[in-house]
Order: C-alpha cells, then sequence, then structure tokens
C-alpha cells in the first residue's frame, strides 16, 4: 500500500520542526523520523502508541517520536502524561504500556509521585501543547514523517508498512 511515491503524494508541502519534547525512541540521528500527535481520549491513538512502542525494537534505524495532545481542560490528561513521561525518562516501557492501558479506568491517578509538580515536566507538558497548536492538526492520531503531516486517509493498521518502507529509506 505505501510505495515511495504514494507516501510521498500524501505529505503535507510544509515540513514542520518537530519538538525535542516528545517522548523519543530508536536512532536519533537517523534521517528517518516518525513523529504522532495522539491523545489519550482516543482508542485509535493508545492503540498506535503500543504499536509503535514494539515497532521500534524491529526497526530501530528510525527515530520515533510520540507527542501528546494535552488539553488546557482536562487536568487528568496533564497528570496522565506527566506520569507517562516519568515512566519514559526511567526506561520502564512496561510500565508506560500498563499505565496506558489503565488510563480509562483512572487507575492510580492520585497515587503519582511528586514529579507531576517538577518544573521540568511542567515545561515539557508546555512545550507538546505549543507544538500541537503549531502543527494546527485536524485530527488524531497525526502522523509525521521527517516534519511532513501524512494525509488522513490511513488507519492504525497501516503504521505497520509504513514504519516498514520509512525504515528502507
Amino acid at each position: 500500500m505505501f510505495d515511495i511515491k504514494t507516501l510521498q503524494a500524501h505529505l503535507s508541502e510544509y515540513r514542520l520542526k518537530t519538538p525535542k519534547c516528545g517522548m523519543h525512541w530508536g536512532n536519533l540521528e537517523s534521517n528517518n523520523e516518525l513523529t504522532v500527535i495522539v491523545s489519550l481520549k482516543c482508542k485509535y491513538c493508545k492503540e498506535l502508541v503500543r504499536k509503535l512502542l514494539w515497532l521500534k525494537d524491529i526497526y530501530k534505524n528510525i527515530h520515533y517520536n510520540i507527542v501528546f495532545d494535552i488539553p488546557y481542560s482536562n487536568e487528568d490528561h496533564y497528570k496522565y502524561v506527566s506520569y507517562l513521561y516519568f515512566l519514559y525518562e526511567q526506561g520502564d516501557t512496561d510500565g508506560f504500556i500498563e499505565m496506558l492501558d489503565s488510563i480509562d479506568q483512572k487507575k492510580h491517578i492520585h497515587s503519582f509521585p511528586d514529579i507531576i509538580e517538577n518544573e521540568t515536566v511542567r515545561n515539557y507538558i508546555e512545550e507538546q501543547r505549543r507544538f500541537v497548536e503549531n502543527a494546527n492538526v485536524e485530527y488524531l492520531p497525526s502522523i509525521l514523517i521527517n516534519g511532513r503531516l501524512l494525509s488522513n486517509y490511513y488507519n492504525v493498521n497501516d503504521i505497520i508498512p509504513l514504519v516498514q518502507k520509512l525504515s528502507k529509506l
């Protein structure tokens, strides 16, 4: 489905400078960067994140970046993303996935460590918010390849062939 010409035809003309604030995995020096903008309210977004966390161990030559859309009006999202960031910083992928899976049940939200009030975390959250606002995305999840937004014709399962093609560039 994703030959190179088709893929390029579905990328936006403009290139966004992708944030340093996201959660990064894979080869950070790679010329091929896959950035996803996701929401904790979106089941497809969470499914996409799970797939990326699986794919990063198979296709290690890509720079993966996950950015969360964190509404100002939703304090719970702020807390969850703060704790996901904490788990990311600890290198706890299993804990990250477990927390992602438990968000709908609102588990653990009152037992988060003091990391939520940490200035570094607040700056991290604000940088993600600014990036999402500047990206001006119209749908979630949104996928950017090397800073260029992919049109919304894909479904979450398309991420596997997309990553396969990207890894060969």
